[in-house]
């Protein structure tokens, strides 16, 4: 199946010149942005290839990230874009991290990349955050990076991120002011979070969503967490479950994403779960049960995604009580969100559900099968 590599391959001859900045190029240039590209602003992404120095990263994905960096360092495509600017800032006590890096594709065209969150559990805990927290330290530098380029460059600009990264490029585009906007051509958010429903109700108008481009994958989970807002692209991917959440595995059709027809079950279960429970309690219970997840991975030794499955189970045993530590002497949070979540489980595995959006075309043989496990159900029953 193509990937951002072979649509590199493909395109990689073309300036854009003849063909403007693409569904894929955002894909390149968000992921660009995981790596440390400070040492390197002020030049091109072709001396930036020849310079940058591989066997640093760690995970599979950022290795590949700097293949990519070589990859299209070395076309014409890209190898002309320079590096103009990138800002870090990580705070004291490494719960906020922030990157940004702008790539001038030509001297009136600008793609501002924000970093997002990788494998580790420590960024899925900074984007749950985003669920109890308005606005997070990122969300405002990312606003004050946009700004301050702005000042510094004429022309038009592209917001882009993956994951974290897609939601900060989603708020700065929307605090900015009407006149400012104007300069922003599109705003790419890849599989990345979205807002709280009150501040959705107010930021995603007609005329915002217009500029906001989302695309997630089918077995979407973080890209499903809170509201959204614009155009939605749902695009096939290679992989399964949480690891969809890797820009790698999607798959190209010519210069964009091959387009699936909807959200898998897991993804649609994830979100009525996820979404629709934490929407219900106060933001210090989402606070609490945020710190409480974390808690329970760091004490079971689950530091990626790649850590987690049926092997570790028993580690989760001795994990709970140290769950009990987090919990005050006079609140039963823990035991709410637990009920919440729960009911939220029953509530999303019904039959109708299940048919209405995942399995449409065998829906008389889901019936079938139900009237008869029902019958034999009501049958030992009365046995």
């Amino acid at each position: 199946m193509a990937d951002i590599f072979e649509y590199i391959k493909r395109f990689g001859t073309l300036r854009f010149t003849n063909m403007g900045i693409t569904e894929a190029d955002n894909a390149v240039f968000s992921r660009l942005a995981y790596l440390d590209l400070t040492p390197y602003a002020g030049k091109t992404l072709g001396e930036a290839a020849e310079e940058y120095e591989s066997g640093g990263e760690s995970g599979k994905t950022l290795i590949e990230t700097a293949d990519l960096l070589k990859a299209a360092g070395n076309t014409i495509r890209y190898g002309y874009i320079t590096i103009t600017d990138c800002r870090e800032i990580v705070s004291d006590n490494m719960q906020t991290a922030f990157y940004a890096v702008t790539f001038a594709v030509d001297k009136n065209t600008f793609f501002i990349a924000f970093r997002g969150t990788d494998d580790k559990i420590v960024g899925f805990y900074e984007d749950a955050k985003l669920a109890y927290a308005f606005p997070v330290s990122s969300q405002t530098s990312a606003l004050s990076y946009v700004t301050q380029q702005f000042e510094e460059h004429d022309g038009k600009f592209f917001l882009g991120g993956h994951s974290k990264g897609g939601n900060l490029a989603i708020f700065a585009f929307l605090f900015l002011r009407e006149e400012e906007k104007d300069r922003i051509i599109r705003v790419y958010n890849n599989d990345g979070p979205g807002f709280p429903q009150e501040i959705a109700d107010i930021l995603f108008t007609r005329e915002n969503c217009e500029k906001i481009y989302n695309i997630m994958p089918e077995d979407s989970i973080i890209g499903r967490m809170l509201t959204d807002g614009g155009r939605i692209k749902i695009v096939k991917s290679t992989a399964s479950g949480a690891a969809q959440h890797n820009i790698f595995t999607w798959e190209i059709n010519g210069a964009g994403f091959k387009a699936a027809k909807r959200f898998s079950m897991l993804s649609e279960y994830m979100e009525d779960t996820l979404t629709q429970s934490l929407e219900t309690l106060p933001p210090e219970r989402m606070r609490d049960a945020a710190a409480a997840v974390f808690e329970i991975a760091k004490n079971s030794g689950i530091k990626t995604l790649k850590d987690i499955s049926v092997k570790n189970y028993k580690s989760l045993i001795p994990a709970v009580a140290e769950l009990k530590k987090l919990v005050d002497d006079n609140t039963d949070d823990i035991p709410v969100i637990v009920r919440t979540l729960a009911k939220s489980l029953a509530d999303s595995i019904s039959v109708e559900k299940i048919v209405e959006r995942s399995m449409p075309d065998i829906m008389s043989k889901i019936d079938e099968i139900t009237e008869k496990l029902k019958s034999k159900s009501e049958s030992d029953g009365e046995v």
